[in-house]
């Protein structure tokens, strides 16, 4: 049992289930036998969500649905939709009742990842940790605009939670804001400015690579162009660093928990607000 629940949560496409069916073929006098074909619950999962696009997509064309399902499968129509593979099924947190949203182009061509696991109408400002109040998350926040109106909606988002440190990027804007959100602090918050080209990427390698055994939760916050957080999450998802199906809005927060235990960090929630659009 031991084995199996550490290849569901490292390998979940690996992971099988026995499924026991009665072989209803012989008579009522024989001795029935029971078959155990191969069962890998999380590829079923994906080929039944790849499946579920291909019908409905061309059904609804400038039409806007509504899936009320198991938070497994959003996660698998998600993950389909913008071209994740089903060994980083773990990679993304849907919580009870969060919505997530995805936008697809009338010819079919183009998906984009609007918003995911959104919880503020639930009264949580930010979407509860499931793998628990450990390790580091972090708040992203892209910073390609110099408007107050971003910042002022950043600076409402995460009034209330505790940030331990800030990072940002070494473009003027990022500086500008991370400094513009820190002073909104109630207590001082260390903030280092990063000059590495790519900083966001190589942020994410470090933290990857390093043990993260730690049973307190630490808080950072992280204030970068667009460009360098796509790239960043495009990374923990699986996907090529210039795919273009997440959509990272400005006044907006996407949050990446490096939980101490699990192996691969997990993308909370992505384009977090006060309201949802």
């Amino acid at each position: 049992m031991a084995e199996d629940y550490r290849c569901w949560r490292e390998r979940p496409h690996e992971f099988q289930m026995a499924a026991e069916i009665e072989d209803k073929s012989l008579d009522v006098n024989s001795v029935a036998t029971l078959v155990k074909p191969q069962n890998f619950p999380v590829q079923n999962l994906y080929r039944q969500a790849q499946n579920f696009w291909a019908e409905m997509l061309p059904k609804s064309i400038g039409k806007t649905i509504l899936i009320i399902t198991h938070g497994g499968t959003i996660k698998a129509l998600i993950s389909t939709a913008i071209g994740m593979k089903c060994q980083d099924f773990h990679t993304l947190q849907q919580s009870n009742c969060g919505i997530s949203i995805l936008s697809f182009d009338s010819a079919g061509d183009r998906t984009e990842l609007e918003a995911m696991n959104l919880t503020n109408h639930l009264g949580e400002v930010l979407p509860k940790l499931k793998e628990g109040k450990q390790g580091l998350r972090l708040l992203l926040v892209p910073a390609d605009s110099e408007k107050d109106v971003y910042t002022d909606s950043v600076a409402r988002i995460i009034e209330k939670s505790p940030i331990d440190f800030c990072l940002n990027s070494e473009g003027e804007n990022s500086a500008k804001m991370a400094e513009k959100l820190i002073r909104s602090r109630p207590n001082p918050t260390v903030q280092l400015s990063v000059s590495t080209e790519r900083f966001m990427q190589t942020w994410h390698q470090t933290i990857y690579g390093r043990d993260r055994q730690n049973s307190s939760l630490c808080t950072g916050l992280v204030v970068a162009e667009t460009g360098e957080i796509r790239a960043a999450l495009n990374q923990v998802l699986g996907l090529p660093t210039q795919h273009q199906s997440l959509q990272v809005k400005p006044g907006t927060i996407d949050i990446l928990h490096y939980p101490a235990s699990a192996k691969h960090p997990v993308l909370q929630a992505m384009n977090l607000s006060g309201t949802i659009s």
